[in-house]
Parts: C-alpha cells; structure tokens; sequence
C-alpha cells in the first residue's frame, strides 16, 4: 500500500539524500492540504466522470479545516484522498500512479513559482 506521503518522499530522494530536514520540510509542503487542493484543481479536465464523482463526494464529507488550509482548499484535498484511496483499493494502480505523477509535477511546479516570488520578494527588501 502506497501513500501520497510515502510516493513523494521517495521520489524526493531521487534528488537529495543529504539534508533530510530539506526534504522533510519539502514533503511537508508538497502533501499539505493547500497543495493538493491545487492539484485536484488542475487535475479536473483529466478525471474520468466517475473519478469526479468520488472527488465531489470526498469533498462534500469534509467538515472542519485545519488552520493551515481554508475549508475549501480541505473539502477539495480530501476529495483528492478519496480518490487515491478509491484506486488504490480498487487495485487501479496504473491510473493511480498516473495521477499521482502528474498530481507530483503540478505541486513541484508551484512550489518552484512560489519559491522564485518569494525570493524576489525577499532581495526586493534588501538594502546594500
């Protein structure tokens, strides 16, 4: 049984073994609610109608938010969940690993977008 924590940090260590709190505060990043709610988002157009359905219906049983992600950006990272969940135990590996690539890709690109803003930002308020 794979999950979506275990499928990123070993695909992380495909790019660094030696600095593990990098890594660790990466994962963290990567499987948070906020990412995920961006994935599920840009993985929509690619969903099956029945893997939508799930999605909706994963989404629609959430109830309280942490404090880390607004109730929106939950509902739609727990329908995300139930749709791993979902094939993951249907035995549709291939189409799981599939999402979970692209999902992968999606997170990876925002965060990069997300760290260069940031660091403009940062050297922005910088005086030499």
């Amino acid at each position: 049984m794979l999950s979506l924590t275990l499928y990123v940090r070993t695909r992380l260590l495909a790019y660094e073994q030696q600095k593990v709190r990098v890594l660790h505060n990466y994962d963290a990043k990567m499987v948070s609610a906020v990412m995920q709610a961006v994935a599920v988002k840009e993985l929509a157009g690619e969903l099956s109608e029945a893997e939508q359905d799930l999605v909706r219906r994963g989404r629609n049983a959430s109830k309280a938010a942490p404090r880390s992600a607004s109730v929106g950006e939950y509902r739609h990272s727990t329908g995300f969940e139930t749709l791993l969940g979902y094939l993951l135990l249907s035995k549709q590996h291939e189409r799981l690993y599939e999402i979970m690539d692209k999902a992968f890709v999606i997170i990876s690109r925002k965060l990069l977008k997300c760290d260069e803003e940031c660091g403009e930002e940062k050297n922005e308020g910088k005086t030499d």
